[in-house]
């Protein structure tokens, strides 16, 4: 570190270490991708560790063709070493795949090998010979690097990050000091010129999650061992990604996470500059080459959700789910080829998570799988609201989120569809609900949405009527000026998809669409308060007076911090 002069293995200031970021290792060696071209020294040296294991096991292959039953073809022999590394991917028909795993290309070719030309013992053995080599590898990685000093030794290690919805692979994960699993909302767009946001649509208004389609944060929080979230965001351009950030501080409440990480920020600017964080956002379409538009270091729409996102998360402003359920796979499901993404109970994990709160163990000492706690699938019969604890409430056919504790209010969503004042148990009241929408913005924000993201924070972890100091945000939406999207060719869900994308991604002057309210706050009567734009300079300041806290929806305002 060439501040403070400390090797990095020894420096406080890095918190976690990592072996590797989405290696996705045993995917793509299922998928046989990590097998194709292998020097013929490193296949010889699986195929001995392969065989070992099966001696090992059966101690001769009348054993193994008899547990087996009769899965052997008849060029793989145990004595010679050449049973084959198989069933892994469900097609075995690719030449490359055939030659480096030693298959018999014709045989390959005709369709004599599939899934249906093994048993589920075979199919067993391979997924727990990988599983076995993969983590003794992590394993005396891990050990190494615990060598190395002070930081490496103390910090939680996590063995990798971001697996997609994958057993075998979280149950490595859990071997380690801590777990890490990622979630992106790429898809910001709704291509039915039907819906009623078209072209565009809210999380809010369908069943909670934080996920495309199967999840890969909800369900592997595992018992006693840290969660780190390592990459969240919602893809650029996105009319409603205001929400993205509360969403996320609920779920990491209900779970009880312990790091959410927003990704990603960018490179610092040059802050000689006299405005350095007044540029164009950043969006992404299929023409870029570049995809990846998460950035937010030009949004204070995101930024200034994140800010409220990250006190109500940080001082554990919002309680954890009481009691939740408790998953556990043993050995049958572990092993299991059908099982390596969770079988069907998986189909349990949003439902159960977003009603209980929910825990995820695996464990081959046992053989079967259990269920400790209430669970349930997805159904057409959905309950509304949904309300994992006292403090927080999914409406999603009002579409909005609401949280609500003695620390925090907050509320995002689609206030005209609320229905009126928005009454908190703790005391505040968000009332008087303008939106002003900037003369030429691409999306206005209508009467009838008035979608808004809404926060009030203690960031002392104190009630609102003991906290010393408070952050609020308010904040509905904003666009390029000049930015533009061909309705007519929005045939998909992600900006990425070819077609789908901007006529001009604009430039600057940022346009908004900005939220004038009243907020009752009689626990912070007195409180000194300052009205900070983008670059954090003043552009008001006061004394709560009667209780109410009015926001201007002619500001550019970004954050507000009450002092007491």
């Amino acid at each position: 570190n060439p501040w403070t002069g400390l090797r990095y293995a020894d420096d406080p200031v890095i918190a976690v270490w990592e072996l590797t970021n989405e290696q996705w290792w045993f995917y793509n060696v299922m998928h046989g991708r990590h097998l194709n071209g292998v020097p013929q020294f490193f296949m010889e040296e699986l195929y001995r560790q392969w065989s070992d294991w099966l001696r090992t096991k059966y101690q001769s292959e009348d054993s193994l063709r008899k547990a087996w039953a009769g899965n052997l073809f008849e060029w793989e022999s145990l004595d010679s070493n050449s049973v084959a590394l198989l069933p892994l991917s469900p097609d075995y028909r690719g030449e490359a795949q055939a030659r480096s795993l030693g298959i018999n290309i014709a045989a390959s070719r005709s369709g004599q090998v599939s899934n249906e030309s093994f048993n589920r013992l075979r199919g067993a053995d391979v997924i727990e010979f990988l599983l076995k080599i993969w983590i003794e590898a992590k394993q005396a990685e891990a050990n190494e690097l615990k060598t190395w000093g002070r930081s490496t030794s103390l910090c939680p290690l996590v063995w990798d990050t971001g697996i997609g919805y994958d057993l075998p692979t979280q149950y490595m994960q859990q071997h380690a000091d801590a777990i890490a699993h990622d979630s992106y909302m790429n898809g910001t767009m709704h291509p039915d010129p039907g819906h009623r946001r078209f072209p565009w649509f809210s999380a809010l208004e369908e069943l909670p999650k934080m996920c495309w389609d199967r999840p890969w944060l909800e369900q592997n929080r595992m018992p006693g061992k840290p969660f780190f979230v390592y990459e969240n965001q919602i893809m650029q351009p996105a009319k409603y990604r205001g929400e993205h950030a509360l969403r996320m501080a609920s779920l990491g409440s209900i779970q009880d996470w312990d790091i959410v990480i927003f990704h990603y920020w960018g490179v610092p600017p040059d802050p000689d500059l006299p405005a350095p964080y007044e540029r164009p956002m950043d969006y992404t379409y299929s023409e870029r080459s570049h995809p990846q538009g998460y950035h937010f270091q030009y949004d204070d729409v995101q930024q200034s959700a994140i800010s409220l996102a990250g006190e109500i998360f940080k001082n554990f402003l919002l309680s954890p789910a009481p009691s939740p359920t408790l998953f556990v796979f043993g050995r049958k499901s572990l092993y299991d080829p059908n099982m390596l993404a969770y079988g069907t109970a998986g189909d349990r994990f949003l439902a159960t998570t977003y009603r209980y709160g929910m825990r995820l163990v695996i464990d081959p000492t046992r053989e079967t799988d259990e269920i400790r706690g209430p669970s349930r699938r997805r159904s057409v019969y959905e309950g509304n609201p949904i309300e994992p604890t006292d403090a927080i409430s999914y409406d999603w056919q009002k579409g909005h989120l609401l949280l609500d504790s003695p620390s925090a209010a907050a509320y995002t969503g689609f206030y005209a569809q609320y229905g009126g004042p928005i009454r908190f148990k703790n005391g505040v009241s968000l009332r008087g609900v303008r939106i002003h929408n900037d003369a030429g913005i691409a999306y206005t924000v209508k009467d009838d949405e008035k979608y808004l993201t809404f926060a009030l924070a203690s960031t002392d972890g104190k009630p609102l009527a003991d906290s010393r100091k408070v952050r609020l945000t308010l904040m509905s939406t904003s666009f390029n000026s000049g930015f533009v999207i061909d309705e007519s060719k929005v045939t998909g869900e992600w900006f990425w998809q070819k077609g789908s994308h901007p006529k001009g991604t604009g430039s600057l002057p940022i346009l908004y669409a900005r939220v004038e309210a009243d907020i009752e706050v009689p626990m912070l009567d007195g409180m000194r308060y300052r009205l900070l734009d983008w670059h954090l300079r003043s552009i008001a300041d006061g004394v709560v007076e009667r209780g109410v806290l009015s926001i201007p929806g002619n500001s550019p305002v970004f954050i507000v911090e009450l002092t007491r």
